[in-house]
């Protein structure tokens, strides 16, 4: 699938808005220790001085940085939030294409390949997936040939053997004809 594109970014709410919530909300509790740090360092500079005109500058220069270290932490915490949300799409997308593959397993679709887009997570699953959607075709067409083999001999013998037994032979002829579709 080359140069494929998934159209819906949002494509596992629950799982993508819990991950961004997760990783913004260590940026929150870390950008807490900021501006603590600042404001300790400009009182304790407000303690050195001695100066009445010293100390009104560094009681403003403390309020503007403690407004502008917010409006920071407010704008990288989105910022977070959307780099999350992006990086989770790389994840929910290859879990949503896998559970919709399963579910085509389990109806007997085995034709398919699963491939995810080339900067998706979890490509090595597709592959395992692949792999093993293989497996399960190759072994069901040994289960189908070997019932196609016994069904041919079965019919070779059915006209040969007894009465009684070329009923038992039909019925078991009608379960594997039943088995091979």
């Amino acid at each position: 699938m080359p140069g494929y594109k998934r159209g819906i970014f949002l494509i596992n709410k629950k799982f993508q808005f819990r991950f961004s919530m997760y990783v913004c909300s260590w940026l929150v509790a870390v950008s807490f220790v900021y501006p603590v740090i600042i404001y300790n360092l400009i009182e304790f500079a407000n303690r050195l001085t001695t100066s009445p005109a010293a100390t009104a500058t560094l009681q403003s220069l403390k309020v503007e940085m403690l407004w502008l270290l917010i409006l920071f932490q407010v704008s990288l915490i989105l910022l977070t939030f959307l780099i999350s949300i992006f990086i989770s799409h790389r994840i929910a997308g290859p879990i949503y294409k896998l559970s919709k593959a399963f579910g085509a397993v389990t109806r007997g679709e085995l034709n398919d390949e699963l491939q995810f887009r080339a900067k998706d997570h979890f490509r090595d699953v597709a592959d395992d997936f692949n792999i093993m959607v293989r497996g399960l075709r190759q072994n069901i067409e040994k289960s189908s040939d070997a019932i196609l083999t016994a069904i041919a001999k079965l019919e070779k013998i059915a006209p040969t053997a007894a009465p009684a037994a070329q009923a038992e032979i039909e019925a078991t002829l009608a379960v594997l004809r039943e088995a091979r579709d």
